[in-house]
């Protein structure tokens, strides 16, 4: 969480496994993070999409940042 008033802030990260791009359909994923009941602070939440080349059966990462993507898929305001 980020707050403007003392810019602290808390991260909660959940991912799945890598998932193989073919013609065959992926089962559904559920992630759920575990975020503190009842927080005065905003909530802002953001999914991203990395994408790996495999290499001797070693995933590496994609640097190429127009592969990959971030976006924000909900906010809750801060109460105050």
């Amino acid at each position: 969480m980020l707050t403007s008033k003392t810019l602290e802030h808390s991260k909660f990260i959940t991912s799945s496994a890598s998932l193989p791009i073919d013609m065959n359909l992926a089962a559904a994923v559920n992630l759920t993070a575990q975020l503190p009941a009842d927080s005065p602070n905003s909530i802002i939440v953001v999914m991203g999409i990395q994408f790996e080349d495999v290499v001797n059966g070693v995933a590496y990462p994609l640097a190429d940042s127009e592969h990959n993507t971030l976006a924000v898929i909900a906010v809750s305001q801060a109460t105050e």
